[in-house]
C-alpha cells in the first residue's frame, strides 16, 4: 500500500493538484489506517517541492499513526521543515 501511496497517488496528484485538499481532508478523517498513511506519505517522492505546511496539518491530525513509523521518515520530515524555516530566515 506504501507503493501506491508514494507512486500512484503522489503521481496522481502532481497531475491534479486541486484533487489533493479534498481528498487528503477525507482520508486523514477515515478510519481506514492505509488512507491515513497516504495523507503522509503522498508527497515522500516530492522532495523540496513538499507542501511542508500540508504534511504538518496531516500530522497533527494523526498523531497516533506515528508509531507506524520508522525514526528516518521523521527525521526527513523535520529536514524538510528546518530547510523551509531557514529559507525564510
Amino acid at each position: 500500500m506504501d507503493l501506491i501511496a508514494t507512486n500512484l497517488v503522489g503521481k496522481l496528484f502532481q497531475k491534479f493538484p486541486e484533487l489533493i485538499l479534498h481528498y487528503i481532508t477525507k482520508w486523514a478523517t477515515s478510519e481506514n489506517l492505509w488512507l491515513q498513511r497516504t495523507t503522509l506519505l503522498f508527497q515522500i517522492k516530492y522532495k523540496d517541492k513538499t507542501d511542508a505546511a500540508l504534511l504538518l496539518s496531516s500530522l497533527k491530525a494523526l498523531p497516533d499513526i506515528l508509531i507506524f513509523y520508522p525514526k528516518s521518515h521523521w527525521m526527513g520530515a523535520a529536514r524538510i521543515f528546518k530547510n523551509r524555516s531557514s529559507v525564510g530566515s
